[in-house]
């Protein structure tokens, strides 16, 4: 990009040093990122867009290794950094870049404390200021090199008119009192932390049709969703561009035993046919010679904590939600924002007798202020 453009690609270390220097003394930041979870194994940061002094630029984080410059900005708390929806985009500049974000104003996250019904940053700037974004370059490669002129313009759009978004979404929650809500959540944002999902080869059975398999099918199917994150993990693809849970079920019922069989599966590539034909045919072989495979234990769903409640505690939960929506309709909130629903399990399970001992189960200082007095009624059997 030549300096009399709009918006100024970076990927070298000096003018990424400039950046920081420059971002050093902004009264805000505006970020956000575009990786390639659409495409690799490992998702990566491929570019960072930063928004300060009414510009933008898009820095390739490809290209660079070291983002130390950008560390003194986009830690400094007296800075406000805008992002929307950021706790993903936060998280992988931790991981990817090694850096922090503090001082986070979050506009989804201040949307959706507003009661916002539409909280995605297309449907906010549509609805605030009229300003329409194409959903054109969304699924981009933004591995490639160089990207297109469209692509950068795209891509700056998404810090362009967050600080105008913050204003508004900033004085709508100073004048509803939910300044401290706000912060609580900005802060949780900043601190998230997303564990990297662990590949477990049981969760071939989640695929659509599994259950359906005789023991040698699921042998086959568990040993092809092996096989298929192996490649996807050494080309660094993502596992439905390596092959489709539809296609692994359909080669699981055929059961190829010639390569000519392979030709007979739809949605199984040339490419994949070509370079691992004989490891397919090799893996049926040892699933035929070794047996049937029994079904994978049940997993404990995620919600089964409400499901192990006994009568008692289950209708005090059922009391609680209630309560919960109640309080959501007369703050025009979703419930989850009254009360994420792991929260109230807690609380269900503990009991507490008192406000303080709402914070000890995990209430936070404002909702035990905001909804304390309420909370302890409905555990006290003194209000439905």
């Amino acid at each position: 990009m030549t300096q009399q453009d709009p918006v100024h690609w970076i990927d070298d270390p000096e003018a990424l040093a400039d950046l920081g220097r420059r971002l050093a003394s902004a009264d805000v930041i505006s970020v956000d990122t575009e990786q390639d979870s659409f495409f690799s194994h490992s998702t990566k940061v491929c570019i960072i867009q930063v928004g300060a002094f009414g510009r933008e630029w898009i820095i390739d984080a490809l290209a660079l290794k070291d983002f130390a410059p950008l560390s003194g900005p986009f830690g400094d708390q007296a800075i406000p950094k805008i992002l929307h929806a950021g706790d993903n985009d936060i998280d992988l500049l931790r991981r990817n870049c090694g850096l922090e974000i503090r001082g986070l104003f979050d506009t989804m996250a201040a949307a959706s404390i507003l009661g916002h019904r539409r909280t995605g940053l297309a449907g906010l700037l549509e609805a605030l200021f009229g300003v329409v974004i194409e959903k054109k370059y969304q699924r981009s490669d933004w591995r490639k090199r160089p990207l297109e002129l469209e692509q950068i313009e795209y891509a700056a759009l998404d810090v362009r008119h967050l600080p105008r978004l913050r204003e508004v979404l900033a004085a709508e929650i100073e004048e509803r009192g939910r300044l401290e809500e706000a912060r609580a959540e900005f802060r949780r944002i900043e601190r998230v932390v997303h564990e990297p999902k662990v590949f477990d080869r049981d969760d071939y059975y989640r695929i659509d049709g599994a259950r359906s398999l005789d023991g040698i099918g699921r042998r086959a199917l568990r040993d092809l969703f092996v096989l298929r994150e192996k490649i996807a993990a050494a080309e660094d693809r993502a596992v439905f561009r390596v092959c489709g849970d539809r296609t692994l079920l359909d080669l699981a019922r055929l059961a190829p035993a010639r390569a000519r069989d392979l030709e007979r599966v739809q949605g199984l590539s040339e490419r994949m046919r070509r370079r691992h034909g004989k490891a397919l045919l090799a893996l049926f072989a040892r699933a035929r010679s070794a047996g049937p495979l029994p079904a994978p234990r049940p997993r404990r769903a995620a919600n089964a904590g409400v499901f192990q409640l006994d009568g008692a505690q289950r209708a005090l939960y059922d009391r609680l939600r209630r309560w919960r929506s109640r309080r959501a309709r007369q703050r025009d909130v979703e419930p989850g924002r009254v009360i994420p629903n792991a929260l109230l399990l807690k609380i269900v399970l503990t009991r507490p007798e008192t406000e303080q001992g709402l914070v000890e189960a995990g209430l936070e200082a404002w909702r035990a202020r905001e909804y304390g007095a309420d909370l302890l009624a409905v555990l006290g059997g003194r209000e439905d």
